[in-house]
């Protein structure tokens, strides 16, 4: 159900934490993506972490009341990666020192240890 005291910025993050919490939930035991993978509930989670994409960008926007689900409030969110995750068996993230690799135009996010 949407919050009508909600942002659109606020879908936007709620909806990347909710991609997170697939890791905890449904679990994570390799850094390569295979088939099952691919195919598996946490797919949207691995593409926020996988090596290959360098850019994101996002947009959210309210659809309005639909009235075929009891008139409740749409909001649609949709996130495209400059290097999407392929479908075939390719690193997710690289092992090694946190931030070890942020290239030149990018600089190390010391909370989470990934480069921004």
């Amino acid at each position: 159900m949407v919050n009508l005291n909600t942002t659109l910025d606020e879908y936007g993050k709620n909806a990347t934490s909710s991609w997170e919490r697939e890791f905890y939930y449904d679990g994570w035991n390799s850094t390569k993506t295979d088939e099952n993978i691919i195919n598996s509930r946490i797919r949207k989670a691995i593409q926020m972490v996988y090596a290959d994409a360098s850019k994101i960008g996002c947009g959210v926007t309210e659809c309005g009341k639909n009235p075929s689900i009891d008139n409740w409030y749409m909001i649609t969110l949709v996130c495209l990666y400059e290097k999407p995750l392929s479908n075939v068996v390719s690193d997710i993230y690289l092992e090694g020192e946190a931030c070890s690799k942020c290239s030149g135009g990018s600089k190390c996010e010391t909370s989470s240890g990934l480069c921004a």
